[in-house]
């Protein structure tokens, strides 16, 4: 089996020369990888169940590319250096070569013009509708100075577990890099001076699958990335102010850490009126970890202010739906301004998304 499937022999070539590097310096392609590409999407496919659990790609960390010091020119159809990282081994000068001619082959900074975290910076009306119901993360769309910059964003890696000049810096994961994220995928390993993704199929299909990890719930999945994935049980809540009968104020502001815990635990304010959350993430297979959250900020909100405890119990029992319905009616009223834009081409996609968000969190909250 061959290792690129691609109609385009430059994307073909490219792929083939980054795994040769990869093997060259004393890395690991499992025989059984295949990468393909078809209008411009890739992915990586291994036929031998065997492989599953094992190592699919084995790369050493001096062919990782960082990215955070890269300068590109303000093209918008084509990545583009404005100069070379002198400081770069040649083979890293390399991978980075391979990376680029691969991203514009497959048209990336087309691609991209189109999605959410590029649509916002020139569709107020979109941003602001967007804002009620969720937030493009700012990982994603920190308003970087050029395309090609935001489009790394949406690809690096980025740990303190690799080794010397790379630890805590974004890069760019040879071969790993064509794996897309699936909830259930391989995390990445750390073994010695290598970078290992695992064989993971979670869909039961020959596909393999990496976690990118964190959150990723289908809307912002849909916002950062431009696709939705109904497989996430993961899902976040609207930005919501909920007045409590004789408790008070329970806010969620609806922003949340750069680089949140796995836990995804919201920073918790409480003042004389009641109480603040940073944002509320809840995981389907495991509802009761939100209500856990939302029973102890509730109770060492009440305690602090001297509310009885029947009052605050009474103030939980009512919380989840109350939560929901903020949810519900922000989404409708999200996809109602969506069925008026159809010159948007991303309205169906967000429209899909926001469904696929609502149902989740009813999943979560109608327990």
């Amino acid at each position: 089996m061959n290792f690129v499937r691609s109609d385009n022999p430059l994307i073909a070539k490219s792929l083939e020369a980054m795994k040769q590097l990869v093997i060259e310096r004393g890395g690991f392609v499992h025989p059984a990888a295949c990468i393909e590409e078809q209008d411009g999407s890739i992915r990586t496919i291994c036929r031998d169940p065997l492989a599953i659990g094992q190592p699919l790609f084995k790369v050493p960390e001096a062919l990782l590319v960082a990215t955070d010091e890269l300068d590109w020119n303000a093209r918008e159809d084509i990545m583009e250096l404005s100069n070379r990282p002198v400081e770069f081994s040649a083979d890293r000068q390399k991978m980075l070569d391979l990376f680029i001619t691969i991203y514009n082959a497959t048209d990336k900074l087309v691609w991209l013009r189109d999605q959410a975290s590029r649509v916002i910076l020139r569709d107020a009306q979109l941003a602001e509708n967007i804002s009620q119901v969720g937030y493009v993360n700012p990982d994603y769309n920190p308003n970087p100075s050029t395309a090609a910059d935001a489009f790394i964003r949406t690809r690096y890696y980025a740990s303190n577990h690799l080794l010397g000049d790379l630890a805590g810096r974004n890069c760019l994961m040879p071969l790993i890099d064509s794996i897309n994220h699936h909830f259930k995928g391989s995390g990445y390993r750390h073994e010695a001076a290598y970078l290992i993704s695992m064989t993971a199929c979670p869909q039961g299909s020959e596909e393999c699958f990496s976690d990118y990890g964190g959150y990723r719930d289908p809307f912002g999945l849909a916002l950062a990335h431009g696709y939705v994935d109904p497989h996430s049980p993961y899902a976040r809540s609207v930005p919501a102010r909920i007045e409590i009968a004789g408790f008070g104020q329970f806010e969620i502001v609806g922003k949340r850490a750069v680089s949140p815990h796995r836990a995804d635990l919201p920073k918790v304010e409480l003042s004389g009126d009641g109480l603040t959350l940073s944002h509320l993430s809840g995981d389907a297979r495991s509802p009761h970890y939100l209500h856990g959250t939302l029973r102890l900020v509730m109770m060492a909100s009440g305690k602090q202010r001297g509310i009885a405890a029947s009052v605050t119990e009474r103030a939980l029992a009512d919380l989840p739906a109350a939560i929901l319905a903020a949810n519900q009616e922000k989404h409708a009223r999200f996809r109602a301004y969506l069925a008026t834009r159809p010159d948007l081409p991303l309205a169906s996609l967000l429209s899909r998304a926001s469904l696929c968000q609502m149902a989740i969190l009813e999943r979560i909250l109608a327990v």
